[in-house]
């Protein structure tokens, strides 16, 4: 029963055209029209029930192939849709992508419309790690107007913050010295305590600066947050530029002055632009 079973699902379409065809031949033998019935009767019945048999068969496979043909249109549409929803999603993220970088240069354009000193403006192009120091390129040189020492400012958070200084120019590209540099010291002094002190990089990625050569006396003055700025006791930093935030105020009990942790207020990691500021006359 079962082998019986699983042939005619395996032909289910040629047992039941035969059924259909055994039915419609005990038909003609049972009819009272059939009292002179004859084989050529008999064929042509037949046949036209194996006609009828066959068409229906073309007409199930013709309906496959319809929709076989319609289904690959209905993907190669669908694939088309995903492609072009892909582009637009990617026109989008670069009309985002401009929006901000026309956000961001409104800032420089509004910062550097506030500073008092002739300037020139630069791109971070790159960023260099030498064995003795770690700098920043920028997209301007000697064809500039760039200079070795210029100091070099940029806008973090409304405030001009001091970057560091150029430290060597080619053609067309100079490397900034950063603060963060171990080789770079910058006299600073603490806005609203008015101590002076000298302030270096600590080398780190992350830009922390340190400040000594202030007096221990002055430490019930300060407290974490104060603004430090270039004091003007240089030839190279002008007066009164934004450098840092105090971090931490600590001693070391055989010193005679304080060790301040400072929060650059440049923050390195996102850096794009630049000021360098020219000699005043």
């Amino acid at each position: 029963m079962r082998s019986f079973k699983e042939y005619f699902s395996r032909h289910r379409t040629g047992s039941a055209l035969a059924g259909l065809l055994m039915v419609s031949i005990l038909f003609l033998l049972t009819s009272s029209e059939s009292a002179s019935f004859s084989p050529k009767q008999a064929g042509i019945a037949v046949f036209s029930v194996v006609q009828r048999g066959i068409a229906g068969v073309g007409g199930f496979f013709g309906s496959l192939v319809t929709s076989i043909g319609e289904l690959n249109r209905l993907k190669s549409n669908y694939e088309s849709l995903q492609e072009q929803l892909h582009s637009y999603r990617l026109n989008e993220r670069e009309i985002a992508q401009l929006r901000q970088e026309i956000s961001r240069l409104k800032e420089q354009l509004q910062f550097s419309d506030a500073l008092d000193q002739k300037f020139i403006a630069a791109e971070v192009i790159g960023k260099d790690a030498g064995d003795f120091l770690t700098g920043f390129l920028i997209n301007k040189g000697r064809s500039h107007g760039i200079a070795r020492n210029m100091p070099v400012v940029a806008y973090s958070n409304g405030l001009e913050g001091l970057v560091g200084r150029v430290f060597s120019v080619g053609p067309v590209s100079s490397l900034i010295l950063p603060l963060f540099d171990t080789t770079c010291y910058v006299p600073g002094r603490i806005m609203n305590a008015r101590y002076t002190g000298l302030i270096n990089g600590e080398g780190d990625s992350l830009g922390h600066l340190t400040m000594t050569a202030v007096p221990k006396s002055a430490r019930g003055t300060l407290k974490v947050g104060d603004l430090i700025v270039t004091s003007g006791l240089s030839t190279v930093y002008p007066k009164d530029v934004y450098v840092g935030r105090i971090r931490e105020i600590g001693a070391k009990p055989w010193e005679s002055s304080l060790v301040i942790e400072v929060e650059p207020i440049v923050d390195f990691s996102r850096l794009e632009y630049v000021f360098a500021l020219q000699p005043t006359d």
